[in-house]
């Protein structure tokens, strides 16, 4: 392949960006439509006639469009980057290419650094859209188009540290730091039609691993099972569904704590999420930047073939559970623990949200979401369990945070004060990122 496209091509859609976010630009006026230059980033604005062939003609990422992406977002999260007003002035770098997906097209970082020095990024997709004709000097044609998949599909490697609120089951015997793959699915397509389950398959997964809806109320697919080798779609339809909501399948783990080690257990098959035994030193490190995930989406009760097959690539893998020991993490407040503790005092007692607080960490990255998870069986009732996440706003380090988290679908968190299952569970998490897009997250969980 020749004439492959460098950074320095990516130089119009900068200075778009730069002019778009620039001068008295404000969130309301980019989303209205009132800035010119911002008409010049995303592919919905060209003219049909101006269009490439080939070229997708309207935004499409994670099934989601621009608005979606980049607008207001649901009540209670931080809004997308363009209707954003603390986006106001922001200042945006040359594009970072990770990778030539063709001679047109790229997978991109854009990162940018706000008024008041916080800096940050995204990942996105560009691509050649305009004809020739259509081109100038300052605007050579690319445009964001968006990775085109009509749900999410994401792979993350992630770091997680996990601290348990009490010691009746903790699933790991000692608060633990795991290495772990994030594989998310969405529960609708963008035309709204149900996703019945998918299989991911790829380094660290064996023989692949299952995702189907959840019995709770979750966003995604909820990870139900590593597969067998003889296991075939319809057999992986045909297994029941979990009343949890997790899309980390963990890897392999330490104790955070080496003289504790002794106590570390891996819950292995007994826990779905886990791969079932731990990974190997040897099957880690088979986990390589850009690795190659394939997932096969299956809708509409058809267990024959899917009904969508994207193969997703790795940016960064995850590290070596040991080498956790040695980061520094963002920590889940005093508060937010007791709400999640029975007995506390100030246990949560139910509702549409969550409230989640912590103090931003120096030398790390601040949060940008995060997630909260209550099963609960009050009395006799059947247990309800419900999923949440919130989208953060970027903060300075010593800055405390709160973000009232929703529950997924509209659902509220039943109480945490007085459950009574066995199985019920209460869960928050912290997730940010670091410059190489690896997750991050600290985990906290009371077992009952």
């Amino acid at each position: 392949m020749t004439n492959l496209p460098s950074a320095s091509d990516l130089a119009g859609l900068q200075a778009a960006f730069n002019q778009c976010f620039g001068g008295s630009s404000t969130g309301n006026a980019r989303m209205e439509g009132n800035v010119a230059a911002c008409s010049q980033i995303f592919v919905d604005e060209v003219a049909s006639g101006n269009l490439q062939a080939g070229v997708p003609a309207a935004y499409l990422s994670n099934g989601a469009s621009a608005e979606q992406e980049f607008g207001p977002g649901p009540s209670g999260s931080a809004p997308g980057i363009f209707a954003d007003d603390e986006m106001n002035g922001a200042v945006f770098s040359l594009p970072e290419i990770i990778r030539v997906q063709a001679a047109d097209k790229v997978w991109m970082k854009l990162s940018w650094t706000r008024t008041d020095g916080i800096r940050d990024g995204v990942q996105l997709i560009a691509q050649v859209a305009l004809q020739p004709a259509a081109r100038t000097s300052s605007d050579n044609g690319w445009r964001l188009v968006g990775n085109q998949r009509h749900m999410v599909t994401k792979v993350n490697g992630s770091a997680q540290r996990w601290d348990w609120l009490n010691p009746a089951k903790p699933m790991t015997g000692t608060n633990a730091y795991i290495s772990s793959l994030t594989l998310q699915v969405g529960i609708t397509d963008d035309q709204n039609v149900p996703v019945d389950f998918a299989i991911v398959k790829g380094p660290g997964l064996r023989n692949g691993v299952l995702l189907n809806r959840s019995n709770g109320v979750c966003g995604t697919l909820n990870i139900a099972a590593q597969l067998t080798p003889s296991q075939t779609p319809a057999q992986a339809a045909a297994l029941p569904r979990l009343n949890s909501c997790r899309n980390n399948f963990r890897l392999a783990g330490v104790a955070q704590d080496a003289s504790a080690q002794a106590l570390f257990t891996w819950p292995g098959a007994t826990n779905k999420a886990f791969a079932d035994p731990q990974l190997s030193t040897t099957e880690l490190e088979g986990v390589t930047p850009f690795s190659a995930y394939t997932f096969d989406i299956y809708q509409n009760g058809n267990t024959a073939a899917p009904a969508y097959s994207y193969t997703v690539r790795l940016r960064t893998p995850p590290p070596a559970p040991v080498t956790l020991r040695q980061y520094a993490w963002q920590d889940v407040s005093k508060a937010a623990r007791d709400q999640l503790t029975p007995g506390s005092g100030t246990t949560f007692t139910g509702g549409s949200t969550f409230p989640m607080s912590w103090t931003s960490a120096a030398n790390v990255p601040f949060v940008k979401r995060s997630n909260v998870q209550i099963r609960s069986t009050i009395g006799a009732t059947p247990a309800v369990f419900v999923s949440g996440n919130g989208r953060a706003r970027p903060a300075a380090p010593n800055t405390v945070v709160s973000l009232n988290v929703l529950g997924d679908l509209g659902a509220s968190f039943p109480s945490v004060a007085g459950a009574t299952g066995g199985g019920d569970m209460s869960f928050a998490n912290l997730n940010w990122t670091d410059p190489f897009d690896l997750n991050f997250s600290t985990s906290v969980e009371y077992d009952h």
